[in-house]
């Protein structure tokens, strides 16, 4: 087993909900409670569960876009602080999101948003185009496309260039969040052959999160099965998958639609 590359310890975010007319707190929304998470170097971790288990929020806290309760977090043996972190940290996490076309500014040229990122960090040694075709080609998309906009681009070619601007910084870790789940399913498979294959030439590693089976079945090594903002189960993928332990886990392998078999009955103790 590799090095442990991100390690999460009895990790909380909770949403304060606010009334009143000075918006004062009165109570709190449990997205994550308590999660502990192990990401090793060169890993794909799928995380699954049905909407509103947390794990958008768990991606959004990783990448610092939401600042944690309590727990703590460690990127390559290192303390990683919740909400705004050193900049030279930062590079090293990134994130696709699930929709898009509303990740791409639509002002923004192609070659802006791939460059962007790398003028604002001062990484740029090279002429602009020459860095952007480059990231491109690796997403499998043409230098041509350098000086056209987004809308301009199918929702898998949209898709491949948050995966290009994803790359520019060289990260170690990048959190897929539902990042195929508004595409087509042939567009869905070429996206995630893209990605297996990133991460061979990079050697990166992925915290892939989905409420797809099937997906994570094809692109993750191991499984972290969430529910109400917990883990309750974990493992390799097929050995999850085959033999699921948590009534939960056997719940939403029971839901995925199977040719031809009619529609399955939730086992006691299941999802409501």
């Amino acid at each position: 087993m590799s090095a442990p590359l991100l390690e999460l310890n009895a990790l909380t975010t909770w949403y304060p909900i606010r009334s009143g007319l000075w918006s004062r707190t009165t109570g709190y929304v449990e997205a994550l409670t308590d999660m502990n998470l192990t990401v090793h170097e060169g890993e794909t971790v799928g995380i699954v569960g049905e909407s509103g288990c947390g794990k958008t929020t768990l991606g959004r806290t990783i990448v610092g876009l939401e600042k944690p309760r309590a727990g703590t977090m460690s990127f390559h043996s290192k303390p990683l602080p919740g909400g705004i972190r050193p900049a030279a940290i930062q590079r090293q996490i990134q994130m696709i999101f699930q929709d898009p076309a509303a990740a791409l500014n639509p002002r923004l040229s192609i070659l802006d948003l791939l460059t962007e990122a790398l003028v604002y960090h001062r990484l740029l040694n090279e002429p602009r185009e020459q860095a952007a075709a480059r990231l491109l080609s690796d997403v499998g998309l043409d230098a041509d496309a350098l000086h056209r906009y987004p809308f301009e681009f199918s929702g898998g070619q949209r898709q491949r260039i948050n995966v290009a601007r994803a790359l520019a910084l060289k990260p170690s870790l990048i959190i897929c969040d539902e990042a195929v789940s508004a595409l087509d399913v042939s567009v869905q498979a070429q996206v995630l052959n893209l990605l297996m294959d990133l991460k061979e030439k990079y050697n990166l590693s992925y915290l892939f999160i989905t409420h797809d089976i099937n997906v994570v079945r094809f692109i993750a090594d191991r499984i972290v099965v969430m529910h109400q903002g917990r883990v309750v189960e974990e493992g390799p993928t097929e050995s999850v998958i085959t033999t699921p332990a948590h009534p939960y886990t056997r719940t939403l392998i029971a839901a995925v639609p199977t040719l031809g078999a009619s529609p399955a009955t939730p086992p006691a103790g299941g999802m409501a």
